[in-house]
């Protein structure tokens, strides 16, 4: 009987999406399918930029002309922007109208207080709402292999749950306290900003030595496998540096901003994170120079400067733009 109650509270549900850029383009055509298959009504979505959606319409997607006349039909309504200004100003077009029931569900890295705070607001309109910010690049959301770490009441993650398994592979549930998911978000973005300053300074190093790029990222796959190794092949295929027609993974303001948030943390708890400073430090470096979209991994071009090396290395200068 349980189970045949699921079952009808999924198959009464209307889904929306709000934000479709490089990751939410990718996580609502993943939704798309698997409403698809399950012959559950198609996701409803809204991007300023409406001609972004067209892949998701393609697969079946409609697409709502305001985020008001999409909250409006919709039960359950996820939201990917991409900046704290951005999250509060969808969240407060959505709570133009009657929201009583519907569950707001907040992917976006934020910070905890945020977090806290955008959750009273939903709550004091009478909806729901959930803390869910997500791991993974846009490849990786491609491939609807995404971590999702939620905070929130557990029945209202109970009530999402169903439907992150088409977008991603594992799920987190930390707790009612809205600002547990974006502590976690934070607190594994400090380990992959780390990441991607100890990559940099590791290529830039051999290659400086006389060691390619190629053989270095080939003994990464070896090594550390593949989820390190992605790393090590963003920088030795260009992709650090997308150029002006191009789109960074994670752009360096992004990367300023949960680093800013990291720093905060730790300076509120006593703690201590030196690789952030540097990192931070990178970034702030990066910022002024006059490349176009450069990615967080662009730590690897400042490297390679700094060791004597062009910013630019084979792979972006035969891409030629």
């Amino acid at each position: 009987m349980a189970i045949l109650l699921d079952i009808l509270d999924i198959m009464s549900e209307q889904l929306g999406f709000v934000g479709l850029g490089n990751m939410g383009i990718q996580m609502s055509q993943n939704l798309q399918k698997y409403l698809t298959a399950n012959k559950l009504p198609n996701l409803m979505a809204y991007n300023r930029t409406a001609a972004k959606g067209e892949p998701l319409q393609a697969l079946g997607g409609v697409l709502a002309p305001s985020i008001s006349e999409l909250v409006q039909k919709c039960s359950i309504v996820i939201f990917m922007m991409s900046t704290e200004d951005a999250t509060a100003d969808a969240i407060d077009q959505a709570l133009t109208v009657d929201v009583k029931g519907k569950l707001l569900v907040s992917t976006a890295t934020v910070s905890p207080e945020f977090a806290r705070k955008l959750g009273e607001k939903v709550n004091g309109a009478g909806a729901c709402y959930l803390s869910s910010p997500v791991f993974g690049m846009p490849t990786v959301a491609a491939a609807a292999q995404l971590i999702f770490a939620v905070s929130g009441k557990k029945e209202h993650f109970d009530r999402f749950e169903p439907y992150t398994k088409s977008m991603g592979k594992a799920q987190y549930y930390l707790g009612e306290d809205y600002g547990q998911a974006p502590l976690m978000k934070i607190t594994g973005n400090t380990f992959i900003l780390g990441l991607v300053e100890l990559v940099g300074e590791t290529m830039a190093f051999g290659e400086s030595a006389g060691i390619s790029s190629d053989i270095i990222t080939r003994w990464a796959e070896d090594f550390a496998g593949p989820s390190i190794a992605k790393y090590f092949h963003k920088n030795s295929d260009g992709v650090y540096s997308p150029g002006k027609n191009g789109r960074p993974f994670f752009s360096i303001p992004n990367g300023q901003k949960d680093g800013g948030f990291a720093k905060k943390i730790a300076d509120d708890n006593g703690a201590s994170l030196p690789i952030m400073e540097t990192v931070l430090s990178n970034f702030a470096e990066l910022s002024k120079r006059p490349e176009d979209n450069l990615d967080v991994s662009a730590v690897y071009g400042l490297m390679r400067e700094k060791a004597g090396l062009d910013f630019e290395n084979e792979a972006v200068k035969k891409r030629g733009d």
